[in-house]
């Protein structure tokens, strides 16, 4: 009975390790082997040396963290496709962090996007290429989807 129990806990621990919380559950994410701290001060970093990631004028979301979940969010311009793209991290262990795609917005002012959810397969597929290669490879080399 007792390493039944052993058994049935251990799997639950396991596959919920593996399940994103309830918010934000159809986000793209990315574990990253860098502290959650390390990993928003290297994003800050690139943000300042790259402006042209940075909201159109006029745009304003807060980034930071803003709300009860903990997370830090981040938004991400991309002039040539004229959208915006939420972001957010989050603290998995002290050396390692997530890093995922929320939804995506058109500058055309319409409704946030869910990725994984409200895009088409290649829209999301599109989507997540240039959040890997233009963000996230940018800001570290030691990431994997997950």
């Amino acid at each position: 009975m007792n390493s039944t129990v052993n058994v049935l806990l251990l799997s639950i621990i396991l596959v919920s390790c593996n399940v994103s919380p309830g918010v934000y559950s159809n986000a793209e994410c990315y574990n990253v082997k860098m502290s959650k701290d390390s990993l928003i001060k290297e994003v800050k970093l690139f943000k300042e040396k790259n402006a042209e990631f940075n909201l159109p004028e006029g745009v304003k979301f807060e980034e930071g963290i803003t709300d009860f979940t903990g997370l830090y969010y981040f938004y991400f311009y991309f002039e040539d496709v004229n959208v915006i793209l939420l972001s957010w991290i989050r603290e998995n262990t002290f050396e390692s962090s997530t890093f995922a795609i929320v939804s995506i917005q058109d500058c055309k002012g319409c409704m946030w996007k869910d990725v994984n959810d409200d895009l088409s397969k290649n829209e999301n597929e599109f989507y997540k290429e240039v959040f890997e290669n233009r963000i996230l490879s940018k800001v570290s080399s030691n990431w994997e989807k997950r």
